[in-house]
């Protein structure tokens, strides 16, 4: 599957912790925003796991996850010199 990860948290510490794990699984393709590509359901939903165990969001934070279908993903547009959509992974080393 492919997601495309999103966060708005106002607290450094927090807004790190998220960054930290998100990397672990995926790309940064700008400062709040991830791209996570060919995950196994059981990777993806330790990352879900280590984002509600050690990121404790604000009354205006928020974290959000979209899902993205192939065809979806493969009618990303980028304007600017942001990187390319995030392939598939043929190894994931956690």
């Amino acid at each position: 599957m492919y997601y495309l990860v999103s966060y708005d948290i106002a607290d450094n510490k927090q807004r790190g912790r998220a960054a930290k794990i998100l990397d672990d699984y995926g790309s940064r393709v700008q400062k709040s925003v991830f791209e996570i590509a060919g995950l196994s359901d059981e990777m993806w939903k330790n990352c879900l796991a280590r984002l509600n165990k050690y990121v404790k969001l604000g009354d205006e934070d928020s974290i959000r996850i979209y899902l993205m279908c192939e065809t979806c993903r493969g009618k990303v547009q980028v304007i600017g010199k942001g990187p390319a959509p995030m392939e598939s992974p043929d190894v994931i080393i956690i």
